[in-house]
């Protein structure tokens, strides 16, 4: 059985599609299962100037029936591969230090953001007032409507923070991976990113649970003073 190689694939000259193929190459099964290997291995097939089979790893390309090397192209798709990392990896922080939201609880709190200024700076409806005693009542912590918008801001507050920080470093990962000079520059990037990420966004948390806790404690003998002062 003689197989041919002719217009990137192999035929088989006894079948009917392998009948009439001008300019088909016809090669060993030696050859044939060398290439079918390659191709196994993720290389293409592609054909010289003579329409021999041959096959090219990634970026090789033929000119001159001379098998290149195109490093261009092998930087660039690095580098993109090294953004797309980042922004995976970000996305992944984003998702945790939200507790993994669905789509409904996103754009609950951007209402209730919002909802929470126009509350706390006197500018709230009835409706405003209404929808956070309802759900204060719910979560039955003793909580005022001013008490819960209160935290409602701040919440959203110390999620932004957070995310200026991961959105900070990711534009800064990007452009150090742009102005990179080659591939090995591209790895230290990564991992200088994500130990940067992970150590700011800790040092952060640290800062902020400890200003929380400052800040219920006055609110503890705030209140304790008044009922001091009124005999409560």
């Amino acid at each position: 059985m003689n197989t041919f190689w002719w217009n990137g694939g192999f035929y088989v000259r006894e079948t009917e599609v392998g009948k009439g193929l001008p300019g088909a190459v016809e090669i060993s099964q030696e050859q044939y299962t060398k290439l079918l290997t390659a191709q196994s291995e993720g290389k293409r097939i592609v054909s010289d100037s003579k329409g021999q089979p041959v096959p090219l790893r990634a970026y090789e390309y033929l000119e001159n029936d001379i098998v290149l090397f195109d490093t261009t192209k092998e930087f660039q798709d690095a580098q993109h591969k090294a953004v797309n990392s980042i922004k995976t990896f970000a996305n992944g922080i984003r998702q945790s230090i939200s507790d993994h939201p669905d789509h409904y609880e996103i754009i609950s709190w951007a209402n209730k953001t919002e909802r929470a200024e126009r509350l706390l700076s006197g500018k709230g409806s009835l409706t405003d007032q209404q929808i956070v005693q309802i759900e204060a009542q719910k979560r039955d912590r003793n909580e005022s409507v001013a008490m819960l918008a209160s935290k409602q801001r701040d919440k959203a507050e110390r999620h932004a923070m957070q995310l200026a920080v991961i959105d900070g470093l990711i534009a800064d990962a990007k452009i150090q991976i742009r102005t990179a000079s080659n591939i090995a520059d591209l790895e230290p990037i990564l991992k200088q990113f994500k130990a940067s990420l992970n150590e700011e966004l800790k040092a952060l948390t640290t800062q902020q649970q400890s200003q929380q806790t400052s800040e219920s404690n006055l609110v503890t003998k705030t209140i304790q003073k008044l009922r001091n002062i009124f005999h409560l």
